[in-house]
């Protein structure tokens, strides 16, 4: 995970700064990489704590904690923000049930705007196929 890290998002954020020059720890690097793994974190909110990081140093708990980044994995809650999305979409919802099942990203969609990109998208998504038939 560190390493898939490392690749994909660090070298992509410091450009033109050497590593030596970054302004957080190899800890902090791997406190963030480990609240992706433990799904505490999105990977899209790890993307977004990496670039706090790298402006000031913060440590990543701290700034997930300040953003209220952590993610929503809780069913209960998850499905009664989905009840309301559907109830409040039925002419995506006739149209999902008549076939248009790529219609699934718009509703993931609307309830990733409605926890704030917080939601786990694999459990939203589970629930939305169950709720959806």
């Amino acid at each position: 995970s560190v390493a898939r890290w490392i690749v994909n998002e660090l070298l992509r954020e410091i450009k033109d700064t050497c590593i030596e020059d970054l302004p957080f720890t190899g800890a902090q690097f791997g406190a963030l990489v480990a609240l992706v793994d433990a799904k505490t974190l999105s990977n899209a909110a790890g993307k977004e704590v990496l670039a706090e990081m790298m402006q000031d140093g913060r440590d990543p708990v701290a700034i997930v904690q300040e953003k209220g980044l952590t993610q929503v994995s809780d069913a209960s809650f998850l499905e009664h923000v989905i009840d309301e999305i559907i109830s409040g979409h039925p002419y995506h919802l006739a149209r999902y049930k008549a076939g248009k099942t790529q219609l699934l990203g718009f509703f993931i969609g609307q309830v990733m705007k409605a926890t704030g990109g917080t939601a786990n998208p694999q459990l939203t998504k589970e629930l939305l196929e169950e709720k959806l038939g």
